[in-house]
């Protein structure tokens, strides 16, 4: 949760809470019964150890690790980016893009496509058989050819969701990311 929603709760460690789903799936905490206001805000990221800042955007404050190699930050890029919504892999779980990333293979959106250079080197992983190796590879060949508002949205760009991600890329006038790139590749959009 944002630190707005922290504070205006006044959370802490083992206070009495009450929790709904909302939208019948996701646990929602509703109210505070004890209100011990003693969670303590890090002024370290959990993960790499990196500087955080607090950013108000919108009148709702979030922490965010400064640490542009962060690789907690990294991984929830990449889970983003390979999820149903965007570009949609199958068999890229979190797990398995931990351990991708651990290997030192994912440092970025694009290393994702190089991943059949690792092919070998994953057949000797627990848990990836040849048929399951050829699947995840064949998934990832299945993502290239992916529309471009779900190639927009699954970058992770600040403030840009589902239905900004379709606005943009109907502005473009492309149908697909490929289509984009063929369009508007060499432009210079730093003007």
């Amino acid at each position: 949760h944002n630190i707005s929603y922290i504070e205006d709760l006044q959370l802490g460690i083992g206070d009495t809470i009450q929790v709904y789903r909302a939208n019948m799936v996701i646990p929602k905490v509703h109210n505070n019964l004890t209100m011990s206001n003693t969670w303590n805000l890090p002024d370290k990221c959990p993960c790499c150890g990196g500087n955080v800042e607090i950013h108000n955007e919108n009148g709702s404050k979030t922490l965010h690790c400064m640490n542009s190699d962060c690789k907690a930050k990294l991984l929830g890029k990449l889970v983003h980016f390979v999820s149903k919504n965007a570009i949609n892999i199958d068999g890229l779980s979190e797990q398995t893009l931990q351990k991708f990333i651990d290997l030192g293979w994912l440092n970025s959106f694009r290393d994702i496509y190089y991943l059949s250079e690792h092919k070998e080197e994953l057949l000797k992983l627990d848990g990836f058989g040849k048929k399951s190796v050829d699947k995840l590879l064949e998934s990832i060949e299945k993502s290239r050819n992916t529309t471009l508002d779900r190639f927009i949205y699954g970058l992770c760009i600040p403030l840009i969701g589902r239905t900004a991600s379709k606005t943009i890329a109907k502005e473009f006038g492309v149908g697909n990311a490929e289509g984009f790139y063929d369009a508007w590749g060499d432009y210079d959009f730093t003007k």
